[in-house]
């Protein structure tokens, strides 16, 4: 079994952090606490100190320390422009000469426009910035999450995951395989969460452990080669339920689910709406304003949705 997770917004804040550390020469604190010009102790999520220097001419230079705050935002939906204000005035007083934020759900007009007007620097970040962060790999040495007693080995332990490939390409997940029990793993595209499967899951749509919302199946291969395994992006399905309550689902709606989120910057290869064309799930209405759930897509949406199942095994 996988250990206890790491909540969202930690998880968050932590792979934001490793973003910064890779910069030569950053110094980066998770959790700072600096004491500000008020008298108060502000608390930093991250606090970023960055040596700078000028050279004016051959032998005058100024070396100067570049104090950076850094504000992390895994919300529900964009950031207004009270967030901005009250960032604003932690920069103020702890002495910051530039603040990053960073949302995973973006920022609305007004913050956008109170920022530009400040040394803010705003970061749109939803879920690949998690695979930015981990550097688009898998781990490299993996413990197998569905070993049972029976086939771990003689010191108890459970297999290593071997990756078959290890890049998600934005749609598809990196897959791999137990070296003892030979159960299937994969690395989720969309919140870089290892997901194991037991046997008993194979042939049930199997929801992400991630929480990012992307769905899996696992059958066995027809040609015996091993596993199929089928994935539903998150998008993709919310497009898919929200097509399944009326009749036809205008694309300006679809622009408003896409708004936001890394698929509103997506290729043909990661398109939400391409995949679902694909699939044969979706296609246009007479008017081209809309789409519409083909036979298929509606079977899918409306009977196989509502029995997606939890993970048993995520990490």
């Amino acid at each position: 079994m996988g250990r206890k997770r790491e909540p969202d917004w930690r998880r968050f804040e932590r792979l934001i952090q490793q973003v910064f550390k890779r910069t030569p020469g950053a110094r980066v604190k998770s959790d700072a606490v600096v004491r500000g010009k008020s008298g108060r102790s502000r608390k930093l999520e991250l606090w970023v100190k960055y040596p700078f220097e000028i050279k004016f001419a051959e032998h005058f230079t100024v070396r100067l320390e570049i104090k950076i705050a850094v504000d992390c935002k895994d919300h529900a939906k964009p950031v207004g422009i009270k967030k901005i204000e009250e960032f604003l005035g932690q920069m103020s007083d702890v002495g910051a000469h530039a603040g990053i934020m960073v949302s995973t759900m973006g920022f609305d007009k007004g913050a956008r426009a109170r920022a530009k007007k400040e040394a803010v620097f705003l970061v749109d970040a939803p879920n690949d910035v998690l695979l930015l962060a981990r550097g688009f790999k898998t781990p490299e040495f993996f413990l197998c999450q569905c070993c049972s007693d029976a086939t771990a080995g003689s010191d108890g332990m459970p297999g290593v995951v071997d990756w078959h490939y290890g890049r998600p390409d934005g749609h598809e997940p990196s897959r791999g395989a137990c070296n003892r029990c030979n159960a299937p793993h994969v690395m989720c595209p969309d919140c870089a969460e290892v997901v194991g499967f037991h046997e008993g899951e194979f042939g049930k749509w199997i929801e992400c452990s991630g929480g990012c919302g992307r769905i899996y199946h696992v059958s066995y291969s027809h040609d015996g080669g091993g596993e199929d395994i089928e994935t539903v992006g998150p998008m993709e399905r919310r497009i898919l339920e929200e097509a399944a309550k009326g009749v036809e689902l205008p694309v300006a709606t679809i622009a408003k689910l896409l708004r936001g989120t890394k698929w509103q910057y997506a290729s043909a290869a990661t398109d939400p709406i391409a995949q679902l064309r694909s699939r044969g799930w979706i296609e246009d209405t007479d008017s081209d304003q809309s789409l519409r759930l083909t036979e298929d897509g509606s079977e899918f949406a409306k009977e196989t949705l509502p029995e997606v199942e939890g993970s048993m095994y995520g990490w």
